[in-house]
């Protein structure tokens, strides 16, 4: 199971895609329960190499699915299972945000 940022294309076209990591710091993310004030993620071709980023999250949630029902009501960016996003992607209601990087596997 590997997690990936998404966000609506609402939300990217009023603000902004984001081109690196540090961008992060300038929107708002949802974090889920387990994610701590930071979150750990790698680049996709050195998944040995473990990138912290601290967060202000802007929204905190128990579960995966209200996290996802925030995202889809364009309230900002979350770092998301694939599985839980498969079918809203596929129907292109979310976009993968910058897609060089990845949370755990």
């Amino acid at each position: 199971m590997s997690e990936y940022f998404f966000a609506t294309p609402a939300y990217t076209q009023k603000y902004g895609q984001l081109r690196k990591i540090d961008d992060l710091l300038k929107h708002q993310i949802i974090a889920t329960s387990w994610q701590k004030g930071f979150l750990d993620i790698y680049k996709n071709n050195e998944l040995s190499e473990t990138i912290t980023v601290g967060c202000n999250f802007f929204a905190k949630t128990n579960t995966l699915p209200s996290a996802l029902e925030m995202v889809l009501h364009d309230m900002g960016i979350a770092l998301l299972p694939e599985f839980i996003v498969q079918s809203k992607f596929a129907n292109k209601n979310l976009v993968r945000i910058i897609p060089e990087y990845q949370g755990r596997q």
